[in-house]
């Protein structure tokens, strides 16, 4: 299972993560990374976790998202992304 996490979590909570999840999962972590392109482990992501740019969604097919787990409650800012 590969999972990106673009929410910003102090060591406690990645480690708790990490703790929770099956040995063999992948965990990238947003860590400052430039917004203004997609890393190679968020359009590879089957789980993601957070609010990442709209722009992202737009950049390229995400075939292998299979969940994600918004921030807020608000999706607003990706309405309208096909």
């Amino acid at each position: 299972m590969k999972i990106y996490v673009f929410t910003a979590l102090d060591e406690a909570a990645r480690s708790y993560l990490r703790q929770q999840l099956p040995a063999d999962a992948e965990v990238s972590f947003r860590d400052g990374a430039p917004t203004d392109q997609p890393p190679a482990a968020f359009q590879a992501a089957e789980v993601l976790l957070g609010n990442p740019p709209a722009a992202w969604l737009t950049a390229g097919p995400l075939p292998q998202l299979r969940f994600w787990q918004l921030d807020s409650a608000g999706f607003e800012r990706y309405q309208g992304v096909e």
